[in-house]
């Protein structure tokens, strides 16, 4: 299944999910994961902190790659094993450097589309390239109803210098949360 459109939906599994961020280009994006808990406490799994299976919020990064801006092939993966002690989960994409110098990303120089796999589900989420920004908040996660999340598609996107607090990517869900809401 493709959703492809802003606002575009899908019923998930309650089961361990996969997302993949793959790409062919010496760029280094990132995948990252922010989620806020059912204690209203928010958090960031990304290339500093990898998150873990086992224990909450039960997301897990594989690996940072692409690193160095270097050609190659890459692909970096989230695994979120459970939902419920979540209620959303953001997924970000970024471009590294760019994020770093405040300059629009790269993410119109390769497709990047994002993967979603679990036990009976798989959906392609494209990461968007208008308007420039060089974070974005792909996809929303609604976990609400713990046996019944719910895949957004945000595409959300916005220009940070920096990307050092937690509320440059803060900001980028108040544009995103006006989109699940109105979903």
């Amino acid at each position: 299944m493709q959703l492809a459109a802003q606002g575009a939906e899908a019923d998930l599994p309650a089961e361990p999910l996969t997302i993949t961020l793959q790409w062919n280009l010496g760029v280094d994006f990132d995948l990252a994961a922010m989620y806020e808990t059912r204690t209203q406490q928010h958090g960031l799994v990304y290339f500093g902190n990898l998150g873990h299976r086992e224990h909450s919020p039960y997301i897990r990064l594989s690996q940072d790659q692409g690193v160095g801006d270097k050609q190659g092939y890459y692909q970096e993966v989230l695994t979120i094993t459970r939902f419920e002690d979540v209620r959303f989960i953001w997924i970000f994409c970024w471009d590294y450097h760019k994020a770093l110098s405040g300059e629009a990303a790269r993410f119109d120089q390769t497709p990047l589309t994002l993967q979603f796999a679990a036990p009976n589900f798989h959906a392609t989420m494209p990461v968007p390239t208008e308007p420039q920004g060089n974070v974005c908040c792909v996809a929303t996660i609604d976990c609400l109803k713990v046996q019944q999340p719910r895949l957004i598609n945000t595409s959300a996107v916005t220009t940070v210098e920096g990307l050092t607090r937690l509320s440059q990517l803060m900001s980028v869900l108040q544009t995103a949360d006006s989109i699940v809401h109105a979903a």
